[in-house]
């Protein structure tokens, strides 16, 4: 057997009537086919990974398990937004495209400056978000940006890190240069 991450969803039980794992894993047989792996998450999420495409299609169509909704989403590991902490403003975006055009990232949305809350100041961090190439497991924690004195090292960050700090470009957060 192959475990593929693209035949792999998350799932979530809505409903006051409870719904055991046996319960729901008999259902996922039965009306998506092919179920390899199912890891309990919380008591109402899990993720699965299905044998075959048309099961997994099935399973995000959801159905019902008598009056519980069982609703699934496709995970969306292909893409993660990257921020450059305290990056000199000077810097401009295609210097920060080539650093991660080098490590074989392509980015899929414009570069965004974040600012300060309520105002139009620049506080330095870059997000852009990106898709790493399957082999590409990570970016560096830092990168080199060549600045007006010296050579200096910028913080990142993207949103599959664990450090709690999770920047990701929305309303308030980042803007359009």
């Amino acid at each position: 057997m192959v475990y593929n991450k693209k035949l792999t969803c998350q799932i979530e039980l809505q409903g006051e009537e409870k719904v055991t794992v046996m319960e729901l894993l008999r259902c996922l047989r039965e009306l998506c086919g092919g179920l390899m792996t199912c890891r309990q998450l919380s008591a109402t999420k899990f993720k699965v990974t299905m044998t075959r495409e048309a099961g997994l299609r099935r399973l995000l169509d959801g159905f019902k398990i008598w009056s519980t909704v069982i609703i699934a989403k496709e995970l969306t590991n292909d893409e993660l937004v990257v921020s450059f902490l305290a990056l000199p403003a000077y810097i401009t975006d295609e210097e920060i495209i080539k650093k991660l055009t080098r490590r074989e990232v392509t980015t899929v949305s414009s570069i965004k400056r974040r600012m300060w809350p309520r105002t139009n100041i620049d506080d330095g961090t870059r997000c852009v978000t990106v898709i790493l190439k399957d082999y590409v497991q990570s970016l560096p924690y830092s990168a080199k940006f060549m600045t007006v004195t010296s050579p200096e090292y910028v913080r990142v960050i993207h949103d599959r890190e664990g450090s709690g700090l999770r920047l990701t470009p929305g309303p308030g957060l980042c803007a359009d240069v």
